[in-house]
């Protein structure tokens, strides 16, 4: 639910909404991140990083909060049908696909 620039930091229907803040790290976005990848059945960053032919550093960025580049959102897009932009960067779910949504929700 969205107030006077404020969002909920809880799930709402498996969105994950943050507060307008001027941050670089997106605690929330980290939270997304790590738990699609788990979803994807990839239990260590390293080996979702190799299997998505990133450093294991930038994609531990990612999973601390660091804003998500064009490029990595573009490779997650193609490697995985149904996940959506909207999602990945802002958690909206209505762009991702039901066997997707079943994964992420």
């Amino acid at each position: 639910m969205v107030m006077d620039g404020w969002c909920s930091s809880q799930p709402v229907l498996g969105v994950f909404l943050m507060k307008k803040t001027n941050k670089r790290h997106d605690s929330v976005s980290a939270q997304r991140m790590r738990h699609m990848r788990i979803a994807l059945g990839f239990d260590q960053a390293k080996q979702f990083a190799e299997w998505l032919g990133v450093e294991e550093d930038r994609w531990g960025n990612v999973e601390r909060g660091y804003p998500l580049s064009m490029m990595l959102l573009k490779r997650l897009c193609q490697k995985y049908s149904g996940l959506s932009a909207d999602w990945l960067l802002f958690g909206k779910t209505d762009g991702l696909s039901l066997k997707m949504a079943g994964l992420l929700l």
